[in-house]
């Protein structure tokens, strides 16, 4: 079974972000759902994401991490941002994450990053 991945970032680093994990399961929120509404429907159907990738920039990213950890969830949290943004990265921080990403220049991080965190679960 394919390890099944959020991936909540916006903008035009979205699809590079997805095509950087072609082998996972990858959920997109889109229109009017968004990350906190697809974590509280994982958590629903009792199908919960074996890791989150978050935009760091969207306050909506930031408190769906923090709904996971309250739910019980273990699974990796990955923040990405356009911007190295220390507040962001103490946001991110304080929720535990457990990578903060810039993007574009280190996506290309991304797929071992996640292998390696997904091989730690």
């Amino acid at each position: 079974m394919q390890a099944r991945i959020l991936v909540a970032v916006y903008g035009a680093h979205r699809q590079g972000v997805v095509s950087a994990l072609p082998d996972y399961e990858v959920r997109v929120p889109g229109g009017q759902v968004d990350a906190l509404d697809a974590i509280a429907a994982a958590e629903q159907r009792g199908r919960r994401f074996d890791l989150l990738v978050l935009d760091a920039g969207m306050p909506e990213c930031l408190e769906a991490a923090e709904y996971a950890k309250d739910l019980g969830w273990r699974a990796p949290v990955i923040f990405v941002s356009t911007t190295d943004d220390l507040e962001l990265r103490l946001k991110a921080s304080a929720i535990r994450c457990d990578a903060f990403l810039v993007l574009p220049d280190e996506l290309e991080q991304l797929q071992p990053l996640v292998a390696v965190l997904m091989e730690e679960q």
